[in-house]
């Protein structure tokens, strides 16, 4: 009898294991850190100092990456919406003289993605300047963007301190919130001598996932303007990374696809100010076009300022020679391509040259 009652007592007890609902586990929160250094190049990973380098060692630093624009203005609004300057629309104080052709400013990396359920919060060298409540608690996840600018005559290392003390802490937070290890995305840029811009190669720019989460290699060709898709991605809004011009640097929806030598496309319509002067560029791997324009005047007057510079002869690009007959086929099949890019991404002064 007794033998029959614990029988009975052990499967009444498996009965009510196996009708026992299934606990459902949220996924875990998709955390990043836009890291964005101004004014400034990274050094070598070896002088990084311990957090940074620690968070960064795993890293792949895109080694022919440059700006998608030609000033840091344009550049910071690259890297906050996924376009390019022509772009912008009626974005901030700099209002386009030809307003009948302007799209609507785009969204802002804040706004897309508290729409996506993200908390957001924003430091300007360490001191908080956007923070929602409750921030560790957002279901989808938190990102966290952290602009150290080095001051003039500051020292490259204290502006690297301020940084890293930062990341001290976020990255202590994060193991006593027990949250999973963010996707941190690092660019360091510096316009300070570029001129023009037509050789710019002022940008460092490191992606570093957590383990398991590959990047495509580092000779792929990258810019500024891939910064928002590669955090879209990272979050699995792919339809809004799909809307951008850029690509994610994830491995996930590159297809494993190495893009080395594709060109790269950089965009300007004010020099400063108040100074309209657009201008649209494209650089390949041995040359770059640029053309300039009509900075005042009808938007369907005819304008063919072409430059064109040979990188391999003049790599810094002080040598126009777009009127040089053995350049002729080069500038032809490159002006069609830049008009391409130029048509794609809905250029509001196509009609003035194309």
């Amino acid at each position: 009898m007794n033998a029959r009652r614990r029988f009975l007592a052990g499967l009444s007890g498996t009965v009510a294991i196996a009708a026992a609902p299934p606990v459902l586990t949220r996924p875990r929160p998709r955390d990043i850190i836009l890291l964005r250094f101004r004014e400034m190049r990274l050094p070598d990973a070896h002088q990084l100092p311990l957090a940074t380098r620690h968070l960064l060692s795993a890293g792949t630093h895109f080694a022919t990456a440059s700006s998608a624009s030609l000033t840091s203005f344009d550049d910071d609004l690259v890297i906050r919406s996924g376009k390019y300057p022509h772009q912008f629309g009626q974005l901030g104080l700099m209002p386009s003289p030809w307003t009948s052709h302007v799209a609507p400013p785009p969204r802002l990396l804040d706004e897309t993605f508290r729409s996506l359920g993200f908390g957001y919060t924003r430091f300007e060298d360490g001191v908080p300047i956007a923070a929602p409540q409750q921030l560790d608690d957002s279901p989808s996840g938190m990102l966290s963007e952290v602009v150290i600018t080095k001051h003039p005559g500051e020292a490259r290392s204290a502006a690297l301190a301020r940084a890293d003390a930062w990341l001290d802490r976020s990255i202590a937070r994060a193991a006593w919130k027990r949250r999973a290890r963010p996707l941190v995305v690092v660019i360091a840029s510096d316009f300070t001598g570029s001129g023009e811009g037509w050789n710019n190669r002022g940008l460092d720019l490191i992606v570093a996932p957590p383990p398991g989460v590959a990047t495509l290699p580092a000779g792929s060709s990258a810019s500024s303007i891939d910064v928002m898709p590669t955090l879209l991605d990272w979050v699995h809004a792919g339809a809004a990374a799909d809307s951008l011009p850029g690509r994610s640097l994830l491995r996930s929806t590159a297809g494993g696809r190495s893009v080395e030598n594709a060109p790269l496309y950089m965009s300007r319509d004010f020099a400063g100010v108040g100074r309209f002067a657009p201008v649209r560029a494209m650089r390949t791997a041995r040359h770059v076009i640029a053309r300039r324009l009509p900075a005042s005047g009808g938007i369907g007057r005819r304008w063919d300022d072409i430059q064109l510079f040979d990188l391999e002869r003049d790599p810094a690009c002080l040598t126009d020679v777009s009127a040089d007959p053995a350049y002729g086929g080069t500038v032809a099949a490159l002006a069609r391509r830049l008009d391409r890019w130029r048509r794609a991404t809905q250029d509001p002064w196509i009609s003035a040259t194309v």
